[in-house]
């Protein structure tokens, strides 16, 4: 599900200046079939094959809550497709997991500023009503300080960071070509100290998310 984007800032637990740029290595693009196979250069119909295909809910058995994505609507003429989707629910053996992907549905290729996880900078994501914090830690973690982050089980039913979450001072960059995909896949803790998986609503926005570019950003709740 996506929506109208939400001018409301996202109070950043913490933030770090861009000291430098690196490309994305290759691991994070895949290449989608072309929307109209008797034209490939065609990307008519991905903008919608990909939001068709996203998987935006997850349940999870209990006593850990289920999962609900919405994220913001990308103007048609900024030339990308947003997908946030969850990929993995909780459960006692591994905490969940969702994944962000940006496609490039225009006719050109395009090179894109992103933070220390590309395709999502947005490493923290508040409840709107509540004090509670979740963080979403990547896969990629190169640049990533997240040695003993990720616990190996949940203690009474609650995965929470065993440390505070922290990146180097850099930049990435990514050149994405006509119908290629970026994509990340996030692993979802309660922020150490914070409360832990409270029910709710949490919203994660960048104020200036360069491929749109404008605020950006999507809502995840969490339910019994």
């Amino acid at each position: 599900m996506h929506r109208s984007p939400s001018r409301r800032a996202f109070a950043a637990l913490a933030a770090t200046a861009v000291a430098g740029c690196l490309s994305v290595p290759n691991r994070h693009a895949s290449n989608d079939e072309p929307a109209n196979e008797s034209d490939p250069d065609d990307n008519s119909g991905l903008r919608d094959r990909v939001q068709t295909n996203c998987t935006t809910s997850m349940a999870s058995p209990d006593p850990y809550p289920d999962l609900q994505i919405e994220y913001d609507d990308v103007p048609e003429d900024a030339g990308v497709a947003m997908c946030v989707q969850a990929v993995q629910p909780f459960t006692d053996d591994s905490p969940a997991k969702i994944a962000v992907e940006l496609t490039n549905v225009s006719d050109s290729s395009a090179t894109y500023g992103f933070g220390i996880s590309p395709p999502w900078g947005g490493v923290f994501a508040e409840h709107v009503q509540q004090e509670a914090t979740l963080i979403f830690v990547p896969d990629y973690r190169e640049h990533v300080g997240s040695e003993g982050l990720i616990p190996q089980r949940a203690t009474d039913g609650c995965w929470r960071a065993q440390s505070l979450y922290s990146g180097e001072d850099i930049g990435l960059t990514a050149t994405v070509d006509p119908a290629e995909t970026i994509r990340e896949e996030y692993t979802i803790l309660a922020a150490e100290g914070s409360a832990c998986l409270t029910q709710g609503t949490y919203r994660s926005e960048e104020a200036h998310y360069d491929p749109v570019p404008d605020a950006w950003g999507f809502d995840i709740t969490l339910s019994a």
